[in-house]
């Protein structure tokens, strides 16, 4: 069962070159601010309303390898071409990333908790900043886990002129769209929450089925 959930997260791979110069005051100059954007496919309202029907396993407690192959290239995540984990991994503790302005808004990426073995939950925070004082910030990057029960809950981002935020939860059948969140900048440096999917589970006809609504 074990080597099962550990199979799901690893349902799909990818990889990206970021380089980063860190000091010792607790931030970073980046010499390519793009390289921690996120991918684009995040802020795309079809791709979340896919990963349901895409992402659950038609056998979740058996199956070959190859079987596995066909169930990872269905998969809509398939399609992610950035590394998450790779480019969190090269962020450390509490050091801040400037990213490009939004809305002649300062904002920053912070990792403000990483894995450690035994616990494997790690998170990113956004931050916008006037004046060198922080405003507003978002958790855009997480997983959290619960290995008795089978269960993780992860979280993606995607940033240009807006902040593009989507969590999934990933059970032994599959994974399912948790929630899919679009903010902007605001002149004040507050994040302003301007469409969303909000998802939950309900029984009907003697089975749970993830119920998803779009908010404007």
């Amino acid at each position: 069962m074990k080597k099962l959930f550990t199979i799901l997260f690893c349902f799909f791979s990818c990889y990206i070159n970021a380089k980063v110069t860190g000091n010792n005051e607790g931030a970073e100059s980046i010499s390519n601010p793009k390289s921690y954007i996120g991918d684009e496919y995040i802020s795309k309202k079809e791709f979340a309303r896919k990963i349901d029907l895409s992402c659950t396993v038609a056998h979740p407690y058996d199956g070959t390898e190859e079987e596995w192959e066909e169930e990872r290239k269905k998969c809509i995540f398939s399609k992610l071409t950035f590394d998450y984990k790779n480019v969190v991994e090269s962020i450390k503790l509490n050091d801040k990333i400037y990213l490009t302005p939004i809305n002649g808004i300062n904002i920053f990426l912070k990792k403000t908790k990483e894995q450690n073995y035994p616990d494997l939950d790690d998170e990113v925070r956004i931050y916008s900043e006037i004046n060198n004082k922080v405003i507003d910030q978002l958790i855009i990057y997480s997983n959290k886990y619960e290995m008795e029960s089978f269960y993780a809950k992860s979280q993606y981002y995607f940033i240009d002129n807006y902040i593009y935020i989507l969590i999934y939860d990933s059970l032994e059948e599959g994974q399912t769209l948790n929630s899919w969140s679009k903010y902007s900048v605001e002149n004040n440096g507050k994040f302003k929450l301007q469409e969303s999917i909000k998802c939950h589970y309900v029984f009907k006809d003697e089975k749970e089925m993830n119920v998803c609504k779009h908010i404007q």
